[in-house]
């Protein structure tokens, strides 16, 4: 999985959904409880993310061999 801060996952949540960072990091800890601890910060941060339609990141439609990044 590609690396993304957790601190930016949660800014961009926020932008999009107008919730408090505060709001979302309580999710994320409540997302990783539910999941018995069996999910990173990161993964519940994408999970999150995902709930609310927010896409992190988009893949390029010229994507080149040459740009490609371990985790893709």
């Amino acid at each position: 999985m590609i690396g993304i801060p957790v601190k930016d996952i949660i800014a961009k949540i926020s932008k999009s959904s107008g919730l408090s960072e505060a709001e979302i990091q309580d999710k994320i800890k409540s997302k990783i409880d539910q999941l018995y601890g069996l999910v990173s910060e990161e993964g519940a941060a994408h999970i999150v993310a995902n709930e609310y339609g927010i896409k992190l990141f988009e893949a390029p439609l010229d994507l080149k061999i040459k740009d490609i990044m371990m985790g893709m």
